[in-house]
């Protein structure tokens, strides 16, 4: 590792972790042993482009053997993986930047970022793992680029200030929970792409005034509860999806479903508690 202050002074202010040989071999993070009393201290975070992989927890910011401070975070191009609850728990981390050459990434990677506001999704990816940005409760918008086609569970549960997604189009499920508790949506604009939507997904979003599906969606499956307490829901927006759906055994008239007030009152009070699916 090189760090552009020393690891050792009064205040550490900025760290890379970087290549020391010209080998082919690429460097992989797993093993956080050594000195720790200076990390509580540093501000900015730069990994290098020879850095391959960031192990599971490697730089999780829970207890005194954290990155508790850090505020930004620059990956540079040529990582491919980031591994399980890498950044976990990092308080301070305000703003992320990563490279498209990521891959893999990790279930809660960045879960409970509580200042995290500015982070972008690398067209690497092709899903959002489960809990991935959980807890980040100062993110207020993301951008889910078209490479991504499922969003994990929980993915963005607890985003609190959450307000603007812009969503893949070609995206095809969205995870249980995956943006439960969201408190700041009121809209959503689903992809035409999209065939399934989990339990509970968007339930406790208390603003959520409309969700709308284009002409042609392939939506095929609601899960148990998707909008449970969404109480200002007024309009569900099937376009021209209304016909084979059923809870079970019950049948839904597809006139009901046209109608988006009442598909948006179903949704979320009378069909609410039961798994929807048509074939």
């Amino acid at each position: 590792r090189i760090y552009d202050t020393s690891p050792f002074g009064d205040k550490v202010q900025g760290m890379t972790v970087a290549r020391q040989t010209k080998d082919a071999a690429k460097v992989i993070l797993e093993d956080r042993s050594g000195p720790t009393e200076w990390k509580n201290d540093l501000i900015k975070l730069t990994i290098s482009k020879d850095v391959e992989k960031i192990g599971d927890y490697f730089f999780a910011g829970e207890g005194d053997d954290g990155f508790n401070k850090v505020e930004r975070l620059i990956c540079e191009e040529g990582v491919k993986t980031i591994g399980k609850s890498a950044f976990d728990g990092c308080d301070g981390l305000i703003s992320a930047s990563l490279p498209n050459t990521v891959t893999t990434m990790g279930e809660s990677a960045f879960y409970s970022c509580n200042k995290l506001a500015t982070i972008n999704i690398p067209t690497g990816l092709t899903s959002i793992p489960e809990k991935c940005f959980s807890g980040c409760v100062s993110l207020e918008s993301i951008n889910i680029p078209d490479n991504i086609t499922s969003i994990g569970n929980e993915a963005f549960s607890r985003c609190n200030l959450l307000r603007s997604i812009t969503f893949s189009r070609n995206l095809e499920s969205i995870g249980d929970k995956a943006f439960y508790a969201c408190l700041l949506i009121s809209r959503l604009n689903l992809p035409k792409t999209l065939t399934s939507i989990g339990s509970e997904t968007f339930s406790n979003c208390p603003i959520l005034l409309g969700v709308y599906l284009p002409e042609g969606n392939a939506l095929m499956s609601i899960g148990a509860k998707a909008f449970y307490n969404c109480p200002l829901l007024s309009c569900f927006d099937f376009a021209d999806n209304v016909n084979g759906w059923s809870t079970g055994a019950t049948p839904l008239d597809p006139e009901a479903l046209s109608d988006e007030f009442t598909a948006a009152t179903y949704l979320k009070t009378t069909y609410s508690e039961s798994q929807w699916s048509r074939p």
